[in-house]
């Protein structure tokens, strides 16, 4: 019996009837390896480069040879005390976003922005990216959103 692969209309039907068929003729499927391994070398035997990068060697022995952190940039730094590097990376942090949930009728919000914001050390901002400073500003807010804690 033969089988007309473009009868099936997508690629998934048509690969699973040769499979169906080949396995019906007591064929041996190929691993993914195998065939794998038998494309690039019939790709490097038509000279195509094999990891579609220029040179003999390929991406993956190249980037291995060479090592990721040069000794001097450990040696540098290991000489930084960690507040330097706690201070660079906190620099480049992105700002952290905090849901707040309120089950007394809103009475706690001021309670939670001031645990939030560690006693006034960090900036607190609303939705739109206004920065809250003070008590007439926590009483705004807490009007804007109080329709929310009825629940």
């Amino acid at each position: 019996m033969e089988i007309f692969f473009g009868a099936f209309t997508s690629e998934w039907e048509q690969r699973r009837a040769a499979l169906l068929h080949e396995l019906s003729l007591g064929g041996k499927r190929r691993s993914a390896e195998e065939e794998m391994r038998r494309r690039l070398k019939a790709r490097a035997e038509l000279g195509g480069s094999v990891g579609g990068g220029s040179g003999s060697q390929p991406k993956m022995q190249r980037a291995a040879a060479r090592p990721i952190f040069a000794a001097e940039t450990r040696a540098a730094d290991a000489s930084r005390p960690i507040e330097a590097r706690l201070a660079a990376v906190a620099l480049g942090s992105q700002p952290a976003v905090v849901k707040m949930a309120s089950y007394g009728a809103g009475a706690r919000v001021g309670a939670m922005l001031n645990y939030v914001s560690r006693g006034g050390e960090l900036a607190v901002e609303n939705e739109n990216g206004e920065r809250i400073s003070s008590r007439e500003d926590l009483a705004r807010l807490r009007g804007d959103w109080n329709h929310l804690f009825q629940n």
